[in-house]
């Protein structure tokens, strides 16, 4: 029986001894037969007859010396003992089938190789600590599916069968590889990589013969017995498929990007958790998660050649979380500066514009005037170049960091940019634009300690109330939103109490029409539309400074608060708006300030804790909380003006607490409005000592002019030393001779207030200096408080100044108007809710009554008065019975 003699296919060759496939070996021979006779005597040694044509076929032509000699060990078995292999050279046409095939295995064998390579690249590159090494079994469970690295990548390290032939590494889905962490310099100490076996996939029990044989078996798969020989053809066929069907290369650096973002996701799902829990573990957790996603991002830019344009996009991404997350400020600034340099030579406009955004603000944080150099030039650059929508981006960017300043320079510059943006914007047809830097300007003017700010600022919301009804602007509330909220603040600067509480009524309004609309999401950013339209300029990945809508037109994203915190700082306004009247109209400027710390203080919304970095959700978190201490220090005022001083005691407790809370962070005003409280409350428990100490205290002292904070800081001094005089009036008092020098010091400063409570009390405060003194002053001085405590609404001096008149000049008077002053000041002080001005009244009117001869009457005023005074404090018990 003759069997076929040409060169069997690489993965085994047919065997007639058993019938099975056997791997086949080829080396060099020791020689051809030297005649077809000596050939066929071979072939009748081993009991083999064939005729003359078909030995002549089978006779080899003469080898050429260039042409290797070969034989094929397992083509023919021996059948016999002692009988020699028969040994044979390949015809020209087989040697041709066999190189060709042979080229064609070694080039598959070294593109497997090269990518193993690759592979054992990435995966050996880093040396882990002890604690993270991973365990060598499979994490994976049999049957799982691939999971997804990125936007559409398949897992190319997944397998989907158990490993039941081949011993090779274990393989780890990337969700689970989050529970890893890669040292943030682990590049930089990374050892050479080492030469190690890349992983192999089993193959599937249903995979076909050729997929098996692309993946590099370390023992070969016996086939069975039933198995028909194939051809040559057929095993070629067969190695061209599985070359088809091999893995393609796999792109490790969209794979490593894919990773930095499942990271930095996987960071900011638990950034506002790990805010409010403040836990150590979790924040490293956190951290580390940052440190793995920015250490992929690493890699992928030092060991890859990228597309310049993704490059360009990796390195905006690594320095924008290393500005956002860490403070590594000079690694950020040398990404970006290499960045910036790349969209230069490859002409990324919409890319290095945004690095450009991103190192000016990084700059801020270390040097805020180089950082308003180089945004002015690149505002020169865009205006050259007419690139409008990055010349508004830009601008926006000097004002905010303009106003952040504490320079009245840099103030004075924004408001030039800001004319700048409008005057662009008018020109355009913007008006949203146009809106938005009436509101900045109005805010910087707000800020601003010069005499004619809060005018300036109403003339600033009336050029964006002018827009009120431009659809574009109708389409954005927060802007609306912040218009309102300006605008009442104006009013309440004025202490214009009529016209706050107007606006006040509008601002509500708005608030409740707007909570419903699609346009306000739950976030804390909008966007404000521009005319132009598919800007070459700008495109979706580059940074986030602009953005395009569905219909391609460019837009300018801004940052304010979430839509819940909102709410919460219109009922902080509310609450302030209302206090003048909040004895007279059933506290509900209290219950307004209560609502707000129930929303601070209350379950967040989902919407607010989806997605955050911890730097953002800490800034999110720490307004919060600076609101909160807002919220409760006016409550304390409130309480505290109608005398309820347990209820302002907890409240206080409360309050210091939410200042501790915040630590180092506790504001400038803040702090001055904490220590005034501090003294009224001592003031009104009866330690009066420990309240001159506080009131007397430096940081109550009148500031400087420059001061960024003047305003208020001049106002609470005057308070203090209002409360001081007060305090000392008395001429029995050790430190009454004070009182001259002190109110001389702040007649300047009352006169001319433009809060006309404040010289409403300053007459008050003189009226009582100059009690034994000359009656025509003391009746100038009170008619002029009680004036303008009716004009402005201010029941508390009212009532004061009447109680005060029926002391001062009816007391011991016998006639029907002493009684008409008594009884209208003990009405007063119901009206306003004041528990102490009651029992003060009644004290008077009792005293009234007795000379009038109503005992009856009397003893039952009197009775009342002193049931009320023994609710008060123990010292200022005391001092009532006195």
């Amino acid at each position: 029986m003759a069997y076929p003699l040409h060169p069997a296919a690489s993965n085994g060759g047919y065997s007639p001894v058993n019938g099975q496939a056997q791997p086949i070996h080829y080396q060099p021979r020791p020689g051809p037969p030297a005649s077809p006779a000596a050939l066929q005597r071979q072939l009748e040694a081993q009991g083999m007859m064939i005729a003359q044509p078909q030995l002549q076929q089978l006779y080899p032509q003469p080898l050429t010396p260039q042409q290797p000699q070969y034989y094929n060990q397992a083509a023919f078995q021996p059948q016999y003992d002692n009988v020699p292999p028969i040994h044979f050279a390949p015809s020209p046409l087989e040697y041709q089938q066999f190189q060709h095939q042979h080229q064609s295995q070694n080039q598959s064998v070294s593109q497997q190789q090269q990518q193993q390579q690759q592979q054992q690249q990435f995966q050996y590159n880093y040396q882990y600590p002890p604690e993270l090494q991973l365990p060598n079994q499979q994490l994976g469970s049999p049957g799982q599916s691939p999971t997804l690295l990125g936007p559409n990548i398949p897992s190319p390290i997944m397998s989907p069968q158990p490993h039941t032939q081949y011993n090779q590494q274990p393989s780890y889905s990337p969700r689970r590889m989050l529970a890893v962490e890669i040292p943030a310099r682990a590049l930089q100490q990374s050892p050479a990589p080492v030469s190690r076996r890349a992983p192999v996939s089993a193959p599937s029990p249903a995979s076909t013969p050729a997929t098996a044989a692309a993946r590099t078996p370390t023992a070969p798969s016996p086939v069975p017995k039933s198995t028909k020989r194939q051809s040559s053809s057929s095993k070629a066929a067969e190695l061209s498929t599985a070359a088809n069907h091999a893995a393609a290369p796999l792109d490790y650096q969209l794979l490593l990007l894919s990773l930095a973002e499942e990271y930095f996701d996987a960071a900011h799902r638990q950034g506002s958790v790990v805010a409010l829990a403040k836990r150590s573990m979790q924040m490293d957790d956190y951290y580390k998660l940052i440190a793995t996603g920015l250490s992929c991002l690493e890699i992928a830019l030092k060991k890859w050649r990228m597309q310049p344009r993704m490059e360009a996009i990796a390195r905006l991404r690594y320095a924008s979380v290393l500005y956002e997350e860490t403070d590594n400020d000079g690694e950020a600034e040398m990404t970006l500066s290499k960045g910036i340099t790349l969209c230069e030579r490859y002409r990324m406009a919409d890319l290095k514009y945004s690095m450009q955004h991103l190192l000016v603000r990084l700059l801020f944080k270390s040097n805020p005037r180089a950082a308003m150099r180089l945004v002015d030039s690149v505002i020169s650059d865009a205006e050259a170049l007419k690139h409008v929508s990055w010349i508004y981006a830009f601008r926006f960017l000097r004002v905010s960091l303009s106003i952040e300043s504490t320079s009245h320079q840099e103030v004075l510059t924004a408001f030039q940019h800001l004319r700048a943006i409008s005057g662009k914007a008018r020109e355009r047809g913007e008006s949203a634009v146009f809106v938005l830097c009436a509101v900045l300007e109005a805010i910087g003017h707000l800020r601003s300690p010069a005499g004619d700010s809060i005018e300036q600022a109403q003339r600033a919301l009336a050029a964006a109330r002018s827009q009120q009804l431009d659809e574009v602007t109708k389409s954005l509330p927060q802007i609306v939103a912040i218009t309102h909220f300006l605008d009442v603040s104006c009013s309440l600067e004025e202490a214009n109490t009529t016209q706050a509480t107007n606006k006040l009524a509008a601002m509500q309004t708005m608030l409740d029409q707007a909570s419903p609309d699609v346009h306000w999401g739950d976030g804390g950013s909008f966007s404000v539309p521009l005319k132009q339209r598919a800007s070459p300029n700008v495109a979706s990945d580059a940074g986030g400074v602009l953005q395009k809508s569905d219909d391609g037109q460019d837009m300018l994203a801004f940052s304010w608060l979430p839509k819940n915190d909102v709410f919460a700082l219109g009922y902080f306004l509310s609450g302030v708006t209302m206090s003048y009247r909040n004895s007279t109209d059933g506290q509900k400027a209290e219950k307004y300030l209560l609502e707000g710390l129930r929303i601070v203080k209350g379950a967040y919304p989902s919407s607010d804790i989806s997605s955050s970095s911890l730097s953002s959700a800490m800034f999110q978190l720490s307004w919060r909380k600076r609101l909160a201490c807002y919220l409760h220090l006016h409550l304390t005022l409130l309480l505290c003006a109608r005398t309820d001083w347990t209820a302002a005691s907890n409240s206080f407790k409360n309050l210091q607490e939410a200042v501790r809370d915040l630590g180092s962070e506790v504001p400038e005003p803040l702090h001055t409005m904490t220590m005034y409280i501090t003294g009224v409350l001592h003031q009104g428990t009866g330690d009066t000592s420990a309240a001159l100490n506080i009131f007397r205290h430096p940081s109550l002292a009148l500031p400087e002019t420059t001061c960024p904070f003047f305003r208020l800081r001049r106002d609470i001094h005057i308070l203090a030393t209002l409360n001081t005089v007060f305090l000392v009036v008395d001429p029995s008092h050790p430190q009454h001779d004070l009182v001259e020098t002190l109110l001389s010091n702040i007649e300047p400063l009352c006169t001319s207030h433009p809060n006309e409570n404040i010289q409403s009390a300053f007459s008050l405060a003189k009226a009582s200096a100059l009690s034994n003194s000359s009656t025509v002053k003391l009746k100038h001085y009170l008619q002029h408080a009680i004036r303008i405590a009716k004009k402005v609404a201010n029941s508390q001096i009212t009532c004061i100044v009447i109680n005060f008149m029926a002391w001062k000049f009816f007391r011991g008077v016998v006639g029907e108007q002493a009684e008409k002053s008594a009884r209208a000041g003990l009405a007063l002080a119901k009206k306003d809710a004041n528990s102490l001005w009651i029992s003060v009244a009644d004290g008077i009117l009792a005293e009234t009554l007795q000379v009038q001869s109503k005992t009856a009457e009397a003893q039952s005023v009197r009775t009342e008065a002193v049931r009320l005074a023994e609710g008060f404090p123990p010292a200022l018990h005391r001092t009532s019975e006195q």
